[in-house]
């Protein structure tokens, strides 16, 4: 993030309360060692967004979106986005696919590359090749980052040069 907004201080994070609260604690870690300040607003339901996304109104310089079971529907994604948007916040979101619907960037792999890589776990298990125990926390092995230009333009955002910019919408 701070690639991205080489200004940053102080992150808002809405995420769904029940599931997310380990991923939360673990950003609000490294982000602490960074001398980064974190805003959080926990979500129980799509109802509990736009009241938690006012609140951090003014407060933040960035908002940071998990990929859970509430930020993963469409309409929780239109809210934030468009939240956003209309406060220009940048919103660093959970995928490419969120970028190309308005966030400002996201550093992560696409959902098609999550896709194939699960293809290929799931053709390992069903060979009888290994069990699904053998797994442990899987991870994408491949990230880009991806940047939507007309966000930044409308932002204010200047991308730094030199970044390596693997997608822009």
């Amino acid at each position: 993030m701070t690639a991205v907004l080489p200004g940053l201080r102080r992150i808002g994070l809405v995420y769904q309360a029940d599931t997310s609260s380990l991923l939360a604690r673990d950003l609000l870690d490294v982000a602490e060692r960074r001398g980064l300040h974190v805003e959080f607003r926990l979500c129980r339901s799509r109802k509990d967004l736009l009241p938690a996304l006012n609140e951090l109104r003014g407060q933040v310089d960035v908002l940071v979106v998990l990929n859970d079971d509430l930020t993963s529907t469409p309409g929780a994604q239109e809210i934030i986005t468009k939240w956003a948007l209309k406060n220009h916040v940048p919103l660093a979101a959970p995928s490419p696919e969120w970028v190309e619907r308005g966030a400002l960037f996201s550093y992560s792999a696409s959902y098609a590359r999550l896709g194939e890589e699960m293809s290929g776990v799931a053709g390992l298990i069903l060979d009888g090749a290994m069990q699904s125990s053998d797994f442990g926390m899987l991870r994408s092995r491949e990230f880009e980052l991806a940047v939507n230009q007309a966000t930044a333009r409308l932002l204010g955002v200047e991308i730094p040069r030199g970044l390596q910019v693997d997608e822009t919408y």
